[in-house]
């Protein structure tokens, strides 16, 4: 059993080696080996060059986008986005540069295009050439026909010197759940979930190419690139065995919520403020009303006269009483004063009625302080 082991492992190591030597080889075939420097990003920077044992930058005071897509094309991004200079990196001194590269915008390698020749000298920033790349390059990855962005058909970017650069999908051969979590890893997003291996049923069948069959992953690498494939193009599947991944819904970047989403949560919290706001002024407004009615019942029941008046007629009067019902008639006959109150009648003149008036009695004085007498007995 151990034999079979390191039989396995030193066929898959020796495959590895193999693939790297191979890219290697291709991009010295080319003529020339390119990368970019002093970006922010792998697909942007200053363009530089190794070629017959030179490396530096390339000096073009016309360079264009038509050289920057040629460039961004070998390195493995479908177009370029903008044809920059060094002013806009921190370019790095170098003492040769290669002089007047000039492409149409349809080759594949900057070995394609018409060139000057290497000089021995710095190239002023202005003269410099940079590149900023589409962010979308070789082996990129996206999910399609799902749901949600965490979930979908999984389809591969490829990039080929003989055909346009394409989207593809990738065969059920073998696929498991190593394979989704270094597609969900790619992607930026959490752990995979799902392997699908019917993604064509889930989530419909793919429009492009099948890319790759039997894409074998350890589930460790960072993106599908560095996992074990027979190639490009190679497999015997039709778009009846696409393959798809569900990914965990935890995402390194933020989730942004649409403008109408925000504007109805602002718009509910304030209503939620506003309603909190209100019931608490209701409650201490009720709460005032409540304390306002003890302190006047209890004056009032502590009130010696209570606050009756009016005069009237012999014929009627009219009663009013302060917290009751509006003043009511009576005869002044049938009428009786409360306590603490008396009838006055005046301006009875030749038998005519007078005036009677309800006045509250008069306050009966207190009795004087009681004195003691001295006790003479005891003085004598």
């Amino acid at each position: 059993m151990l034999y079979w082991l390191f039989a396995v492992t030193a066929l898959v190591f020796v495959s590895d080696v193999a693939a790297q030597s191979s890219n290697v080889t291709q991009a010295v075939t080319t003529g020339f080996n390119v990368r970019l420097i002093a970006g922010s990003g792998p697909n942007e920077g200053i363009v530089e060059v190794s070629y017959e044992g030179k490396r530096g930058t390339i000096c073009n005071p016309y360079w264009d986008i038509n050289d920057a897509t040629v460039v961004c094309r070998q390195l493995g991004y479908p177009l370029a986005t903008l044809a920059s200079t060094g002013k806009r990196f921190d370019s790095m001194a170098y003492d040769t540069h290669l002089e007047a590269v000039s492409c149409q915008g349809n080759e594949y390698h900057l070995a394609d295009c018409s060139r000057g020749s290497w000089v021995s000298e710095q190239c002023s920033d202005r003269d410099t050439a940079a590149v900023i790349c589409s962010s979308i390059g070789e082996w990129s990855v996206r999910l399609m026909g799902g749901p949600s962005r965490f979930e979908g058909r999984v389809e591969v970017y490829h990039i080929h010197a003989d055909t346009q650069p394409m989207w593809g999908t990738i065969c059920n051969d073998y696929w498991d759940i190593y394979d989704a979590q270094v597609v969900c890893r790619q992607l930026g997003y959490g752990n995979a979930q799902v392997a699908v291996d019917d993604g064509d049923r889930l989530y419909g069948k793919g429009t492009g190419s099948v890319l790759l069959e039997t894409v074998t992953c350890y589930g460790t690498e960072s993106t599908l690139a560095s996992c074990l494939t027979p190639g490009w193009h190679v497999h015997n599947c039709g778009h009846n065995e696409d393959v798809g991944v569900i990914c965990e819904y935890a995402d390194s970047s933020y989730v942004w919520l649409s403008p109408l989403a925000i504007t109805f949560i602002v718009i509910g919290s304030l209503f939620g403020f506003c309603l909190i706001v209100g019931l608490i002024m209701c409650c201490f407004s009720a709460l005032s009303k409540k304390k306002r009615r003890r302190r006047t019942g209890s004056r009032n029941q502590t009130s010696t006269n209570p606050p009756v008046s009016y005069a009237a007629s012999n014929q009627a009067t009219t009663i009013d009483t302060a917290g009751s019902s509006p003043g009511y008639t009576i005869p002044i006959q049938q009428f009786t004063p409360p306590p603490g109150y008396v009838l006055t009648t005046s301006g009875a003149v030749g038998g005519a009625p007078g005036f009677t008036t309800i006045a509250p009695m008069a306050p009966i004085a207190p009795p004087p302080p009681y004195a003691e007498l001295p006790n003479n007995s005891e003085k004598s």
